[in-house]
């Protein structure tokens, strides 16, 4: 109860000096005055990781604790008042200094996208490289289940607890944030052959499935284009694989198709394919599907003539048009059947007129 009298009479005193001396002996993460030196002690030149300023006393120090008013205002607040008077709100405060994770290119980890820096790291200092919040991995499961991340490959062993190993921690370039260093060690090659064909397998299905629910062959290989363009080979390939399979593929696509698999192939086996690849491999495929298309619309434009004709009474006119659909490749199974359908009621009309003499209009 002493205490907490002195500390109090202490802080209701005019001293500045003693009132920041007292919050600093009670409570971590008080910055020092300005133009004061850090009570942590000189910083040295070692900085590891980049993580914050090692200091005396085993601190990790944030670099701006020189220099307050790089993230706050001199404006006084009240005796007592808790809150901290900012030049700008985080994580706009944050990156003055660090890059803006969230606009670069690649994965991002989730309080990265949404901007909630201080829900890793420290603003002031910490006994934790890079000024987390906890040390790694007791910070990670917060919100990584450690019993589920138990059941992945490479996550049993003790010697994979340091999650920073081999996970970035803001951005990185395949979905798991996985670093560089660990990409290309034997494990990282073994979870990459994983990972493809884990990837590879689900976009067969994926594709396969649309097959299946009715998307035409045109739509898929728009969606074949669009992957490539966008650099999603492994889900281009199994796309284009799938509709070089398709029943209503002719020859000649089925040849384009194959090729184009062919150069996606090669692609995937290089460690860093051309940027301009993927589009051009989009262009070659986005030319076959507009072959397509135009044999589609003519297609198209024959059956409703040749219907239009039949309705009409000029038989021979409209067994001539589906005649010459049930011969195209590009038929769909449930038209062809229809076709096949007015052919026979075409010959079976034109055999009755034949064998009884042109039909008399009746009185």
């Amino acid at each position: 109860m002493f205490g907490l009298v002195l500390v109090f009479l202490v802080l209701a005193s005019c001293d500045e000096d003693k009132r920041h001396q007292t919050m600093a002996f009670f409570f971590d993460g008080v910055p020092p005055l300005p133009g004061k030196v850090s009570e942590f002690g000189p910083l040295d030149s070692n900085e590891p990781g980049g993580g914050g300023r090692l200091a005396t006393g085993g601190w990790y120090v944030h670099e701006p604790l020189k220099d307050c008013t790089q993230c706050h205002t001199s404006r006084r607040r009240a005796r007592f008042s808790r809150e901290v008077q900012l030049v700008a709100e985080a994580p706009q405060l944050c990156f003055q200094c660090h890059a803006e994770y969230a606009t670069l290119a690649g994965w991002i980890h989730g309080p990265v996208t949404t901007g909630e820096c201080l829900f890793c790291h420290e603003p002031h200092k910490t006994r934790t490289p890079f000024l987390l919040t906890s040390a790694v991995p007791d910070l990670c499961h917060q919100c990584h289940d450690p019993e589920a991340l138990g059941l992945i490959p490479n996550h049993a062993e003790t010697s994979y607890a340091q999650c920073l190993d081999c996970h970035a921690g803001h951005t990185g370039v395949t979905r798991y944030l996985l670093q560089p260093a660990f990409l290309e060690s034997e494990a990282g090659h073994a979870y990459r052959l994983q990972a493809d064909r884990q990837q590879y397998e689900r976009a067969l299905q994926t594709a396969r499935n649309s097959l299946a629910e009715g998307q035409g062959i045109s739509a898929m290989l728009r969606t074949a284009a669009d992957h490539l363009e966008n650099g999603r080979l492994w889900e281009a390939r199994a796309t284009l694989e799938v509709i070089a399979e398709g029943e209503t593929v002719t020859a000649d696509e089925c040849q384009s198709i194959t090729a184009i698999v062919q150069q996606v192939s090669a692609l995937l086996e290089t460690e860093t394919p051309p940027e301009s690849a993927g589009a051009e491999l989009s262009a070659a495929l986005a030319a076959v599907e507009e072959q397509r298309s135009a044999r589609q619309r003519t297609l198209a434009g024959l059956y409703y003539q040749s219907i239009q004709a039949y309705r009409a009474g000029r038989l021979a006119e409209a067994r001539a048009g589906f005649a010459e659909l049930s011969r195209s490749e590009d038929l769909l199974e449930p038209i062809r059947q229809t076709v096949q359908r007015y052919l026979a009621e075409i010959d079976r009309t034109l055999n009755q007129t034949q064998n009884e003499g042109p039909l008399q209009p009746e009185p």
